[in-house]
């Protein structure tokens, strides 16, 4: 219990940084701001998976699994930094060029060593993460994948209102507080990392091995960043600060699927790799339960409050059915839990790979046919019916390559719940005060379902712990 309080914790504390971080921007740099720093930090994130090699997932199965050679870690480890400095090379050659405009994303010519710093970092961090999911370690791990960077967003933002002139230094500024900052929190990693950095290793060999876990976690953070990424060619500052402030606050529907997927996949991962399907089978279907249960008045509450959330960003209310469809989506997301994790740890690799590929050009598909119609609105359609058709594939693959499934008639009791708590707002809130609203449908959903719910957290926590690894580094 005391690991998923210390999850939870990490979560909601990347959750509240990033929402405190834009709300920081907007006030004090205009809601321009918000949106070119949605851009800097989805580029920067996704170059570093780029530039990783499947370094984080291969890192968890190596380390699970006390493998005693690390040759495959080295060489991919020395690889990536390899390619991090390539990159600072490469992007100071165009800088020279001077006429060179790559519009939104000009940021990388104009400060390509602070960028190559904190992607490298970011690097090392993604591989520490993975460390310590194997060890356990959660509290390390709360930095090393959540909240790190927002963290030093947060200093950066605090130093500039002692020195507002700072502000011109943004991206050197973020990348030294970022590298002082996971330098003091992977110190207890420093041997782990040293090992890894220093042992023997030929790339090629390594690479083949982790190629599937490179591919799907590269897929996987496109349709994650992607987004925002590609409607930077579409929208303007403005658009994209709102549309950036939007899927930040849709982020805490994700809280609680990455709070337990962390918590469980040491016990995932050795299950699936003995064979033990029954078992996890049953993980999921208890992790799916507790996920939909947290999630439904998480969602309500959402559409009751959406446009008063927008209020703290001065976005006009008429946005909030842009929160409300980003939240249906991730909804759906959670529903399903991290199935694509379960067929990776199975040797489905390839069927994920492909699974994210065919997801990846669906949203680039429906962004370019719909946001220059529908703008922010289009962009918010496109993400959650990727997300939708995206789980409903895998959840199919599931049921067929391991003749069972997970989703039963729990989660559709709730969901049912939702649905009705959704249509009978849309007919009678606006005549009701949504306080009273809020505290009505509580009363309601929590009388239906604590009883059930109580019995399946319960069930989850004996199941884990049951199952659970030791832990590898002290």
């Amino acid at each position: 219990m005391k690991q998923l309080v210390v999850i939870l914790a990490s979560f909601l504390i990347a959750s509240g940084l990033q929402v405190i971080n834009t709300i920081i921007i907007e006030r004090s740099m205009g809601i321009e701001a918000v949106g070119q720093y949605g851009v800097f930090l989805s580029t920067i994130m996704m170059l570093a998976v780029v530039f990783q090699f499947g370094l984080r997932d291969f890192a968890t199965l190596h380390y699970v699994n006390n493998s005693s050679s690390s040759k495959n870690i080295s060489a991919l480890l020395r690889a990536a930094v390899f390619v991090c400095t390539s990159m600072c090379v490469i992007l100071a050659a165009f800088q020279k060029q001077g006429d060179l405009s790559l519009g939104a994303f000009q940021f990388l010519l104009e400060n390509f060593l602070s960028i190559s710093l904190s992607v490298l970092v970011l690097v090392l961090s993604n591989f520490l993460s993975g460390v310590a999911i194997a060890n356990r370690d959660f509290l390390s791990l709360g930095y090393f994948r959540d909240y790190g960077r927002h963290l030093a967003t947060f200093f950066l933002i605090m130093l500039f209102f002692l020195v507002p002139s700072l502000k011109e230094y943004f991206y050197l500024g973020w990348g030294l507080i970022f590298l002082f900052l996971s330098l003091t929190f992977s110190y207890r990693y420093s041997s782990v990392l040293k090992e890894a950095f220093m042992g023997p290793g030929r790339f090629v060999a390594a690479f083949k091995k982790s190629v599937a876990f490179y591919v799907n976690d590269l897929i996987l953070n496109v349709i994650a960043l992607g987004d925002v990424i590609l409607l930077a060619f579409f929208l303007g500052a403005e658009d994209l600060g709102i549309y950036f402030i939007c899927s930040r606050i849709a982020v805490l529907m994700n809280v609680f699927l990455t709070l337990v997927s962390s918590h469980n996949s040491p016990a995932l991962a050795k299950l699936i790799v003995n064979g033990e399907h029954s078992v996890s089978i049953e993980i999921m279907s208890l992790t799916s339960k507790m996920l939909s249960f947290i999630s439904v008045p998480l969602v309500f509450l959402v559409i009751v409050f959406s446009a008063d959330l927008l209020l703290f960003w001065d976005v006009d209310e008429r946005y909030g059915l842009v929160l409300e469809i980003l939240f249906l989506g991730r909804f759906f997301n959670v529903l399903t839990g991290n199935v694509g994790k379960y067929l990776i740890y199975s040797e489905k690799r390839r069927i994920e790979v492909l699974n994210n590929t065919i997801s990846f050009t669906l949203m680039i598909l429906l962004i370019a046919g719909l946001v220059p119609w529908y703008g922010i609105i289009g962009a918010a359609v496109a993400n959650s019916l990727g997300l939708i058709v995206l789980n409903i594939v895998k959840y199919v693959e599931f049921k067929t390559f391991f003749s069972s499934g997970y989703i039963g008639i729990t989660q559709i009791y709730y969901t049912v719940l939702l649905a009705f708590s959704y249509c009978l707002f849309k007919l009678v809130g606006d005549s009701l005060n949504p306080v009273v609203l809020s505290l009505v449908f509580l009363v309601f959903y929590l009388g239906l379902t604590v009883s059930i719910a109580k019995r399946d957290i319960i069930n989850y926590l004996n199941l884990i712990n049951a199952h659970k690894k030791t832990v590898l580094v002290e």
